[in-house]
């Protein structure tokens, strides 16, 4: 600790407080001698007065002493108390490691030991932080918190009914056009009823979307119009209908094969009369007329024979 000065012959006139002093320290020793001639403190009597001086963090320090178990020997706290009061008393000028290396110099702080193998120490599960002041949840909490979760999830299902419900509604209003213009373009279109071929159409704008949809839905009208104009099918429903079906669907597979060979710039027009000209065609007709004598009459007719 470093020598204290003295100041000698001057006389005190005014003593006022400030917002914020000059001096470090919060406190420092003061005293006077007879006339004036105090001179020199002696260091031994400096400690001295700082150690019968209380600090002001003493009241937390007996409380920790009340904690210590086992209960800390008489010697060691007055030790420890005299440790407190120096050290608050000349805080200011000690380093910031200075009492770490007395420590250890004192042998009061040993190094802690090395696990020869340590292990990592496995991660706990999260766990909900719980205030230590919070009360116990009572029986009416946990049931409202029951009853709850049941009705959340009884509203996750009932929105997932709701959502399967609509997209049913969705796919029902999507074939229900597609039926409606089946039964308005495509009336000689051979293969099954409106609704059959409307479903079909559905399914092909489900898993290969919108434009093959209505590109296959062209072919199919073209063919309609064809089969229409060249009087060969009856409209699907009239009489005599489900006789003609084995000629009919050989000549439309044939007529949308020939088309799809010429990568669609043929069309269904053009196949249909083209397959009339060959004598594949030419056998299919006969077959066509034989089948269906009310179309024709009695009798073929002379080209056919």
């Amino acid at each position: 600790m470093s020598s204290l000065n003295s100041l000698v012959d001057f006389s005190v006139e005014e003593v006022s407080l400030v917002d914020r002093g000059a001096n470090k320290k919060k406190s420092f020793p003061l005293w006077k001698g007879a006339q004036g001639k105090g001179g020199n403190m002696p260091l031994n009597k400096i400690i001295k007065d700082v150690l019968e001086t209380a600090s002001e963090a003493e009241t937390a320090f007996d409380a920790w002493c009340e904690k210590q178990d086992p209960k800390l020997d008489e010697k060691a706290h007055e030790s420890l108390r005299a440790t407190l009061r120096l050290l608050s008393a000349n805080k200011d000028i000690m380093p910031a490691d200075a009492l770490g290396e007395v420590l250890k110099m004192a042998g009061l702080a040993p190094t802690p030991a090395k696990d020869p193998d340590p292990k990592p120490d496995p991660k706990p599960a999260p766990t909900q932080k719980k205030d230590k002041d919070d009360p116990p949840m009572s029986d009416d909490i946990k049931k409202a918190l029951a009853t709850r979760d049941a009705a959340i999830e009884a509203l996750t299902k009932q929105n997932e009914l709701v959502a399967a419900s609509l997209l049913k509604m969705e796919e029902t209003q999507a074939q229900g056009a597609w039926i409606a213009k089946a039964e308005k373009d495509l009336s000689h279109f051979p293969g099954g009823s409106a609704e059959d071929l409307g479903a079909s159409l559905y399914a092909i704008e489900k898993a290969a979307g919108t434009e093959a949809a209505d590109k296959q839905f062209t072919i199919m009208k073209s063919a309609s119009v064809a089969l229409k104009k060249s009087g060969l099918l009856k409209p699907a429903g009239t009489p005599g209908s489900d006789e003609i079906v084995k000629a009919a669907d050989q000549i439309m597979t044939l007529v949308e094969g020939m088309v799809e060979k010429s990568g669609y710039e043929a069309t269904p027009q053009a196949s249909m009369l083209k397959l009339m000209k060959s004598r594949k065609g030419h056998e299919l007709y006969k077959d066509y007329a034989r089948e269906n004598p009310d179309q024709f009459g009695s009798r073929i007719p002379n080209h056919m024979s």
